[in-house]
């Protein structure tokens, strides 16, 4: 290829790289993912095409699917094939396998993960969040290492002191070794760092379940924002403290407790209205008293 023929594959590759880039600002997924894979057939060795597919196809929906995440780590490993000393492209395609692993038939995955992460902490010692992800497999149930997590989530604390998700993994390392006010402690330096953290709201709530304390349980959990963790939340701290939360709204009182969901089909609804009936007290100004 002479110099003009590569000149001219690159431009070609950038004007499509920057359609997909437009394309993926608007929010429009399927069709940045297209301009970006037609760079690559034009140009296969781009670098900023390699890193926006690898992104967007681990980070196009909350939870991917094995589609989306093998995607992920094809364009992910050809980026590192590209750039051998990106750091974050081995963390990227790290959180894929390590993702992936929880499916069936991949749990190869998770060492992969762990091979990529210490790649990117060769490459960049001082990432405090690529020792929050190690830390994270190591708490999974596959390759449950409790102590050599919290090790890494404190090593990730020294590194930046504001980490809120090493203090909620902390936090959970605790509730599980049953150092609940340790666990409470952990959980409210995360929420001191972002007060809108749902996960640390969820651990905090679940911990003061354990620990019987309603009063505190439930003061958190009217905080969560997430109907799915109130969902889970409600339930587990209705199992606990078999109670009902009285509803206070437009001069009629009514009731919601766990015994509707013997009578109902529908947990998800009984659970909202009961998530709604929280809301309305304290929009009333009232005290959502518990039983």
């Amino acid at each position: 290829m002479t110099f003009a023929d590569f000149t001219r594959t690159v431009v070609a590759a950038d004007g499509y790289f920057e359609k997909g880039q437009t394309e993926w600002a608007r929010g429009n997924i399927e069709a940045a993912t297209r301009e970006f894979e037609q760079a690559l057939q034009v140009y296969p060795g781009f670098r900023e095409a390699l890193i926006a597919l690898t992104k967007m196809y681990g980070t196009r929906s909350l939870v991917p699917d094995v589609q989306d995440l093998t995607k992920t780590i094809e364009y992910g490993e050809k980026l590192l094939q590209v750039d051998s000393n990106n750091s974050n492209g081995y963390a990227l395609v790290a959180a894929a396998y390590a993702r992936r692993a929880d499916l069936p038939n991949h749990d190869g995955d998770f060492e992969k993960a762990i091979e990529h992460l210490n790649k990117a902490l060769l490459l960049d010692p001082h990432d405090a969040a690529t020792y929050c992800q190690l830390a994270g497999i190591y708490t999974h149930p596959s390759r449950k290492n409790l102590q050599k997590a919290s090790t890494l989530y404190e090593q990730a604390l020294r590194i930046q002191p504001a980490s809120d998700t090493a203090y909620i993994g902390l936090g959970n390392i605790d509730q599980q070794n049953g150092e609940l006010d340790r666990a409470i402690q952990s959980y409210k330096k995360a929420l001191s760092i972002d007060p809108s953290s749902d996960s640390a709201r969820m651990g905090l709530c679940e911990t003061w379940i354990q620990k019987g304390d309603k009063d505190a349980a439930l003061a958190e959990l009217r905080k969560v924002q997430d109907p799915q963790l109130v969902q889970w939340l409600g339930q587990k701290f209705e199992e606990q403290f078999r109670v009902k939360v009285q509803e206070v709204s437009a001069g009629q009182v009514g009731s919601w407790s766990t015994d509707a969901w013997a009578q109902t089909n529908d947990d998800q609804s009984e659970w909202e209205n009961y998530r709604k009936a929280l809301a309305r007290c304290e929009r009333a100004g009232k005290d959502c008293s518990v039983e």
